[in-house]
């Protein structure tokens, strides 16, 4: 299957662009889509880490933004996971511009990149990880259909969420 692949910037925090990679099969969709999160310890790797996953995604018929994020020592926590929530946010937010619904948004994350996108998801209203800016003018994080199997989620206590 023919793919896209497009840069684009996703986030200007503090200034600083934030870019993303975006890998899209060719086709009308709505397709599943994926937020990916590069690995590298928390301090090293950007958005080309994972291009053959894109390319193999996209090929399969599945969207995929590739996220930069501010590292270290640039930023820190929880100023990482907020990029991370950023991101997630945004490909939410412009699912139709890329190919796909909101309900159909997933992540993937390679060793740090999978524990980034764990904090959001264990937490997905905590306020250190989004902004005013965002919650004004974003669709919500991680939030139902993101746990294993894709059930719907019910808050807990504390912003967490259990399968129903």
């Amino acid at each position: 299957m023919p793919i896209h692949i497009e840069d684009i910037e996703y986030a200007r925090p503090a200034g600083t662009p934030l870019l993303a990679r975006f890998y899209r099969p060719e086709g009308q969709g709505p397709f599943p889509a994926v937020l990916e999160v590069h690995g590298g310890a928390w301090t090293s790797g950007d958005r080309l880490n994972n291009t053959v996953i894109g390319e193999y995604l996209a090929g399969r018929g599945i969207v995929m933004l590739s996220i930069d994020f501010r590292i270290p020592p640039v930023a820190r926590y929880p100023e990482t996971v907020a990029d991370v929530n950023f991101g997630i946010r945004y490909l939410k937010a412009n699912a139709e511009r890329f190919a796909t619904r909101a309900d159909l948004v997933g992540g993937l994350g390679t060793s740090s990149g999978g524990h980034l996108l764990l904090l959001n998801v264990l937490r997905p209203q905590d306020p250190l990880y989004g902004t005013a800016a965002c919650r004004r003018r974003c669709a919500p994080g991680f939030r139902g259909r993101m746990l294993a199997g894709g059930r719907s989620a019910r808050p807990l206590q504390g912003g967490a969420t259990a399968r129903q």
